[in-house]
């Protein structure tokens, strides 16, 4: 017996308020782009990390997840900010999933990132230095010398200059409903060190207020990093 059209048109309907109540019914880490599917309270454990070793950073409670999307003319790129603490420090292990991985290798980026400074809106920096592709860092080194670090926008062979438009979707409190909203403009440099390793320097600038938060880190192995799931 064939199906009329008011009949195709109910089940659509009854589909799309299952589907509507199924993800109202989801909390909100799990509305974002998670490919760990943490979630607030929930748990990295680490090893092998250099930059965590050296803080005696092991275990890292989730206190905040920021799905990021980077917008490329009509493309979008997605990586999470799972934000982690060990009750006295505090650290980003961003994970940007790679697309066209094989099988057998390495499935995703994972940088661990710890903020290098936060500042108001410096409009030197964002109109005159920025721009140029090149970005120099005063740095401490132990407690009597200091050295000049110079980081190179990435892809910068591509004449890459402008900042990347980045939409957040940020979740920080289990108990709200839906993640909160942000866009940023993002600056992404990087320099190679002299044990062959690429640190990166990450500079975002909040679109609504202006304020700028830089973070510097190493990509580490995928798997070094250990998420545990606690039950909700």
């Amino acid at each position: 017996m064939s199906r009329t059209l008011a009949q195709f048109i109910r089940d659509w309907r009854d589909k799309k308020e299952e589907y509507r109540q199924q993800h109202l019914e989801k909390p909100a880490e799990l509305k974002i782009f998670n490919p760990l599917q943490l979630r607030i309270g929930d748990f990295l454990l680490t090893s092998q990390v250099p930059e965590l070793a050296a803080r005696k950073m092991v275990n890292l409670t989730i206190f905040e997840i920021d799905a990021a999307a980077l917008i490329v003319g009509s493309k979008r790129f997605e990586h999470v900010d799972y934000l982690g603490s060990d009750g006295e420090q505090w650290c980003i292990v961003r994970v940007n999933p790679r697309e066209d991985a094989l099988p057998s290798a390495q499935q995703s980026d994972t940088t661990v990132l710890f903020l290098y400074c936060e500042i108001e809106f410096d409009q030197e920096l964002v109109e005159r230095v920025l721009p140029t592709g090149m970005f120099s860092i005063f740095d401490v080194l132990g407690d009597t010398s200091s050295a000049v670090l110079t980081f190179t926008r990435l892809n910068a062979e591509l004449g890459i200059k402008d900042p990347w438009d980045v939409r957040l979707e940020k979740v920080t409190d289990p108990h709200l409903q839906f993640p909160a909203q942000e866009k940023i403009k993002m600056w992404d440099f990087g320099r190679t060190c002299e044990d062959g390793r690429t640190e990166y320097l990450y500079v975002e600038m909040s679109e609504e207020n202006g304020k700028i938060q830089m973070f510097r880190g190493y990509n580490t192995e995928e798997t070094n990093i250990f998420p545990v799931q606690v039950a909700h």
